[in-house]
């Protein structure tokens, strides 16, 4: 099977917080189980000084998903 594969590293911004409802991320999962069902891989972590995010996806050769 063939897979791409994305990686976001993001430094944490010091200081006041914007406010987020974290609403984008329930979205973008929602999404990607109905696009991908149980064949997609997402993982987001923080830790002191970054946010990291990475998401493999199935490459498919026509368009039937």
């Amino acid at each position: 099977d063939q897979k791409i594969y994305f990686k976001v590293h993001n430094k944490i911004k010091k200081g006041p917080k914007e406010h987020s409802t974290g609403i984008g991320l329930a979205n973008t999962e929602r999404r990607l189980r109905f696009i991908y069902s149980e064949k997609y891989e997402m993982d987001i972590t923080e830790d002191k000084e970054f946010y990291t995010a990475s998401l493999t996806l199935p490459l498919y050769t026509d368009q039937s998903v």
